[in-house]
């Protein structure tokens, strides 16, 4: 999963079993979950709040506000028995546009939210232990983090019985292959000409996939670099409308932009930077 730094705003792909052994950044080496309240504003909301897999439980107050005071010391004891929800903090006076936007009507006011949409919210000052039992209470959808695929549906194709071992599953290299493919479509059309990958990391096969499972495979570009691509893909059972569609496997995969001689070409600037006005 991808957990925005607080200190320096870098996305990092994250293990899921990772979470609790206190991550840090990959590019300022900072604490990507610190165990306690960080800082949201207008500056930084959107980007965090968009990019961030984990659930955020944010805290609006303003520094006039007694019962915000008094609940502070609290938000943070549960922030530090958490690691898997990101506790924020939003100055409701600093970021009047913020406030509004979260049509707040009195504070303190606590929003749980996955990405941009809300879970759930409470209004008044709680108590360490009402905070976490309202926490719990909201397991449920919190667990339901990541429902959607997320990204460009770049192949989708069917799995058939030329593909599978002897177990009736299907080869897990027919699949790495089905991703490869379908980064490889996303990169070429983006960088405007030949790519080829020269890395795969951060593996996971989830569930196994059957015979006559429909497989979509979901791209979303992480960083553009000078001549390469780094990306994520995820590997969707989609069968039918019946039934949610299922999340198998994931992967981040890196492809290099390549001239007709095979050698790297440089993505063209115009390129980058509409990536980068898009983040």
């Amino acid at each position: 999963m991808i957990i925005v730094c607080p200190s320096c705003s870098a996305k990092n792909r994250v293990p899921e079993d990772k979470l609790e052994v206190n991550p840090s950044c990959g590019q300022c080496h900072q604490a990507l979950i610190p165990l306690a309240p960080i800082e949201l504003n207008e500056q930084n909301f959107s980007h965090f709040i968009a990019n961030s897999d984990l659930p955020i439980f944010i805290d609006l107050w303003a520094e006039w506000c007694g019962p915000c005071k008094m609940m502070a010391p609290h938000f943070a004891q549960v922030a530090a028995q958490n690691p898997k929800v990101i506790f924020a903090k939003i100055n409701t006076e600093e970021s009047p546009r913020l406030s509004s936007a979260f049509n707040v009507r009195s504070i303190p006011t606590l929003v749980l939210m996955n990405k941009t949409h809300e879970i759930a919210r409470i209004s008044g000052a709680l108590r360490s232990t009402e905070l976490q039992q309202w926490l719990d209470q909201q397991e449920a959808n919190v667990s339901d983090i990541h429902v959607k695929p997320e990204g460009t549906l770049s192949l989708q194709t069917i799995a058939m019985p030329a593909d599978t071992n002897w177990s009736g599953d299907v080869f897990g290299g027919w699949i790495v292959s089905q991703m490869d493919l379908a980064g490889a479509i996303h990169a070429e059309r983006f960088s405007k000409g030949r790519c080829a990958t020269i890395s795969i990391n951060q593996m996971t096969f989830l569930v196994p996939v059957k015979v006559g499972d429909v497989i979509s495979c979901y791209t979303k570009i992480l960083k553009v670099g000078n001549t390469s691509i780094q990306m994520q893909i995820e590997v969707w059972d989609s069968h039918d409308s019946s039934r949610e569609p299922i999340r198998v496997t994931e992967g981040v995969f890196t492809f290099v932009a390549v001239d007709v001689k095979g050698g790297k070409r440089q993505i063209p600037e115009d390129v980058k930077q509409k990536y980068l006005a898009s983040q």
